[in-house]
C-alpha cells in the first residue's frame, strides 16, 4: 500500500494530469467489459475453495482445469469485443486531448493484452488463496512493489512517449507476476498442472454462479469506470485526472481490505462447506468488525489531514482532488462493513437476489447521475450519489437478503455488529477531531503528525475496549508472549 501511494505520486508527476486521466479513461473502457472476467474469477475462487473444504481431490482437479479453459475462452471473446465495439467507442465517443489520440489507441491495445493475460492467471491465484498460502502471496506482492518502483525510475528516464512507456512497463510487470504464481502452483499443487480437461457440469455451475455475480460486479464497475467515463464526456480533463487519482486511492485501500480478507474468506467458505454454519457466521461477523477497525485506523487520520497529505504526496494537486479523495475514504470505510456480508452468500451459492437488487439500486442511481449532469448539475453529485447508493444497498438491502437466504443469520446479529462499528467510530473520532481543529499549527507537518498519531491511538484503544472478552484475552496473551520472546 505504501509503495502504491509513492508510485502514484511519481506517475502523476511524470505523466501529467491530462495523461494520467486519459490512461484511466482508456482503462475504463476495457474495464467495462473485462469486469465479466472478474465475476468469473469470484466463481472460480468459490468452487476451488469449496472442493478443498469437501476434501475431494478429483473434483478439485476438474474444477481447476475447467476454470482455466473457461477463463481462456472468455478472455478471447472479450478481446474480440474490445477490439471491435470497444475500439469504435474509443474512436468516436471518448474526449481525447489534441495530439494524444495515437498514444491513447496504443495504450488501449496494450490494456486489452494485459487483461487477457490476467484472465488466464485467475485460477492460479484462486488456488493459492484457497490453500491459504499467504507466504507466497506476500513474496509476490513484495516483488510487485519493487516492480512498481522500477517502473517509476524507468518512466523518468524513458526517451519515448511516457504514457505508452507506462502501459508497456505495466504489461511486463504483469507477465512477471503471472510467471511467479504459475511456477509456484505447478510445483506445489497437483491440480494446477496444465490440463485442458473440461467438465460440463462444473462449468455450468461456475457459469450460473458467475452469471448472477455479473450483475453485482457491473454495479461496482459503474461506480468506478462508469463514473469516470461519464465524467470524461461532461467535464474538463483536469477534473477527470482528479477523479482518476481518487480512484487510485480507492484501489489502494480496497487492496488493503482484500488482502486482510484473503486470510479469512477461505475459512468462512470451508466452514460452510463442512456444514459448520454457526462457525462460518461467527467468523464472518468478527472479521467484519476487525476489518472495519483497521480501515478506520487508516481512514480517520487520512480524512482529517488530506490537504497536507496530498500537498506532500503530489507535486501539483489538481483541483477537486482533496474533495474526491475525502469522499473516497468515507466510501471505503463505510462500504467495508456490508461488503463482508457477501462472503456467506457466496459460500452458500445464493447470490441471485443480491445481484438483482444490486443492479436495480446501482442502475437507478447511475441513471440519476447521468440525468443530473446532463441538466448541468455540479461535480459534487458524482461522489454523493454513489455514496447514497452504497448506503441504501449495503445497510438496508443486503442485510435483508442475507437473513432471508443464508442459514443462522439474524437481524439482531447483523445490526449489533453494525452498531458496534458505529459506536467505535463515534468514540474514536471525538478526541482526534477536537484536537485537530484546536491545533494552531494544523497546516504544518508537525500538526498533522500529531493528528495522525492521536487518531491511530484513539481507534486502537476503542477497538480494544469493544473487543469481545475472549478475543481481548487472546490478543493480550499474544502481545505478552511476543514481548517475552523479544526480551529473551
Amino acid at each position: 500500500m505504501g509503495v502504491s501511494l509513492i508510485t502514484s505520486r511519481v506517475i502523476l508527476d511524470k505523466l501529467g494530469v491530462d495523461d494520467y486521466g486519459l490512461y484511466n479513461v482508456v482503462g475504463g473502457v476495457v474495464g467495462f467489459l473485462s469486469f465479466i472476467n472478474g465475476t468469473l474469477s469470484v466463481g472460480t475462487s468459490r468452487f476451488i475453495t469449496f472442493a478443498i473444504g469437501r476434501n475431494d481431490a478429483e473434483e478439485l482437479k476438474l474444477t481447476f482445469s475447467t476454470a482455466f479453459v473457461a477463463h481462456l475462452g472468455l478472455s478471447l471473446i472479450l478481446a474480440f469485443l474490445l477490439e471491435t465495439v470497444g475500439l469504435y467507442f474509443v474512436y468516436h465517443k471518448l474526449v481525447i486531448p489534441d495530439g494524444r489520440f495515437d498514444a491513447a489507441v496504443i495504450v488501449y491495445h496494450i490494456s486489452i493484452l494485459t487483461m487477457v493475460l490476467y484472465a488466464t492467471q485467475v485460477p492460479y491465484t484462486a488456488d493459492i488463496m484457497a490453500h491459504e498460502r499467504m507466504g507466497i502471496y506476500a513474496y509476490v506482492s513484495i516483488f510487485e512493489a519493487i516492480g512498481k518502483l522500477a517502473i517509476c525510475y524507468l518512466l523518468v528516464i524513458s526517451p519515448v512517449d511516457r504514457l505508452v512507456s507506462y502501459a508497456v512497463l505495466l504489461l511486463i510487470l504483469q507477465i512477471g507476476l503471472i510467471m511467479a504464481y504459475r511456477i509456484y502452483c505447478i510445483r506445489h499443487f497437483e491440480e494446477s498442472r496444465f490440463s485442458l480437461k473440461f467438465k460440463k457440469d462444473i462449468f455450468l455451475d461456475i457459469t450460473k454462479f458467475s452469471g448472477w455475480n455479473i450483475l453485482a460486479s457491473f454495479t461496482e464497475t459503474l461506480k468506478v469506470q462508469g463514473v469516470i467515463v461519464l465524467m470524461n464526456m461532461t467535464f474538463s480533463p483536469v477534473i477527470v485526472g482528479a477523479q482518476a487519482f481518487a480512484n487510485q486511492l480507492t484501489h489502494v485501500l480496497n487492496q488493503f481490505v482484500a488482502n486482510f480478507r484473503a486470510a479469512s474468506n477461505p475459512q468462512i467458505i470451508k466452514k460452510y462447506a463442512a456444514g459448520n454454519f454457526e462457525g462460518s457466521k461467527e467468523l464472518t461477523l468478527s472479521t467484519t468488525v476487525y476489518v472495519y477497525d483497521l480501515v478506520l485506523m487508516i481512514g480517520l487520520p487520512l480524512f482529517l489531514t488530506m490537504p497536507k497529505v496530498l500537498d506532500i504526496w503530489l507535486v501539483d494537486v489538481p483541483e477537486y482532488t482533496v474533495f474526491f479523495c475525502r469522499w473516497a475514504v468515507v466510501n471505503i470505510v463505510t462500504v467495508s462493513l456490508p461488503t463482508a456480508f457477501y462472503v456467506p452468500m457466496m459460500a452458500s451459492g445464493r447470490i441471485k437476489s443480491n445481484s438483482l437488487m444490486s443492479l436495480i439500486v446501482g442502475g437507478f442511481f447511475y441513471l440519476l447521475l447521468c440525468l443530473v449532469w446532463h441538466l448541468g448539475g455540479g461535480i459534487v453529485w458524482g461522489p454523493v450519489s454513489m455514496f447514497a447508493m452504497s448506503i441504501i444497498y449495503g445497510f438496508i438491502v443486503r442485510p435483508l437478503i442475507l437473513v432471508k437466504e443464508v442459514e443462522c443469520y439474524s437481524y439482531k446479529a447483523i445490526y449489533s455488529c453494525l452498531v458496534k462499528c458505529l459506536v467505535i467510530t463515534v468514540c474514536s473520532s471525538v478526541i482526534p477531531v477536537f484536537v485537530y481543529f484546536l491545533l494552531v499549527n494544523r497546516d504544518t507537518i508537525a500538526g498533522n503528525i500529531i493528528a495522525i498519531v492521536i487518531s491511530i491511538i484513539s481507534v486502537s484503544v476503542c477497538a480494544y475496549v469493544f473487543m469481545p472478552p475472549n478475543h481481548r484475552r487472546k490478543l493480550t496473551t499474544y502481545i505478552k508472549n511476543k514481548i517475552c520472546q523479544t526480551n529473551a
